[in-house]
């Protein structure tokens, strides 16, 4: 001041630090598409890894194998937050002809605005996967006995056609619900081929329960990358109390029976004598007078 003193004054100010967004990342959530199924969901993710919002953001999807097409391939999103995260899904098609199954690559090509209003473009693969899937399709179901008894065993037989896709791997079958299983309540299958069949039949003890029992029978299997699918059939079965057994013992009837056998191999005989003292006399000549 005038006087040679020195003050000090303390100011605070605001000031705007925009951060920065210096790219995007696109990762493959749901990347599975049937051959065989009219349409198919793909979904991918696209993630704000910096830390300042992003703006204007563009996202186009396009395959590089002309089996799969995509409809609206272009996507919009207004903002995406640092840290951020937005799910995208397009609808794709496998041309049902295609014989190739597997791995493909597809592009995904991104445009979007900084802080600071300067515009970005990346592209990006994806991997997306062509499955031909598998499905079986249950035929002859049948239960036998019909009725089924209390505590008696029973069979459930009946024949699995693959008519989808893709081989079914590794296919197994077993009863569960309203019965005791034993050993026989489960099979391993093996692999089915597409439009080929396997019959199987498997077995159960009924409860000691009379009235109307549900069984499920169930049946596992994989496709190519390991994912189970479970399909289960309910079976309404009846059961009933056991019918009471006759005691072994004579037949009725059987002793008339003997006898009348008797009686004809008796005739059979007498026949039989008669006809040889016949054949003698006629076959004995006469002595001739003198």
């Amino acid at each position: 001041d005038s006087w040679g003193s020195i003050h000090e004054i303390e100011l605070n100010g605001l000031f705007r630090l925009p951060g920065s967004a210096p790219y995007l990342e696109v990762v493959e959530e749901e990347s599975y598409m049937a051959l065989g199924e009219k349409y198919s969901n793909v979904t991918i993710l696209v993630r704000n890894p910096g830390d300042a919002a992003i703006y204007d953001v563009y996202i186009g999807i396009m395959s590089y194998s002309q089996m799969v097409a995509f409809s609206s391939t272009l996507k919009y999103i207004k903002v995406v937050p640092p840290g951020g995260e937005v799910k995208l899904t397009w609808r794709a098609s496998v041309n049902p002809e295609a014989t190739f199954t597997g791995s493909f690559p597809a592009m995904i090509s991104a445009s979007y605005v900084d802080p600071t209003g300067n515009r970005h473009s990346i592209n990006q693969t994806v991997i997306l996967y062509v499955l031909g899937l598998a499905k079986l399709k249950i035929l002859d179901l049948e239960v036998s006995p019909s009725p089924v008894y209390m505590g008696r065993e029973f069979s459930i037989s009946a024949t699995l056609v693959n008519v989808g896709k893709d081989t079914a791997r590794n296919v197994e079958a077993y009863l569960e619900g309203d019965l005791e299983t034993t050993v026989d309540s489960y099979t391993y299958i093996g692999d089915i081929d597409v439009g080929y069949q396997m019959p199987f039949t498997l077995y159960g003890i009924a409860l000691n329960e009379s009235g109307w029992k549900e069984v499920r029978l169930v049946i596992k299997f994989y496709d190519i990358y390991d994912n189970e699918y479970t399909i289960e059939k309910p079976i309404k079965i009846l059961v009933e109390k056991p019918k009471p057994i006759k005691e072994e013992g004579i037949i009725p009837g059987l002793v008339s029976n003997y006898w009348y056998l008797g009686v004809l191999i008796a005739v059979i005989i007498f026949l039989i004598v008669a006809g040889l003292i016949i054949y003698r006399a006629v076959r004995t000549p006469k002595p001739v007078g003198i």
